[in-house]
């Protein structure tokens, strides 16, 4: 998991503060399993993001991903 960020941005109408970085959790996961000995493996590899986006960031990046490798 890794913690939002803003940053403060000058203006010529004054400052803002604006979201950099979400807040995001990252997950990722391995299965296998040994046949034969160990002359036959079978597996995957899961990851998942999520991210907490605001208005700034919502049209920048996705929400959530997913990716399943076997």
């Amino acid at each position: 998991m890794t913690a939002g960020e803003k940053a403060e941005i000058d203006t010529i109408g004054g400052r803002t503060h604006q979201t950099v970085e979400p807040l995001t959790n990252y997950f990722i996961g391995r299965v296998q399993r040994d046949f034969n000995e160990g002359k036959t493996i079978l597996g995957g590899i899961f990851t998942g993001t999520n991210r907490d986006l605001d208005e700034n960031l919502g049209s920048l990046m996705h929400k959530s991903g997913l990716l399943r490798r076997n």
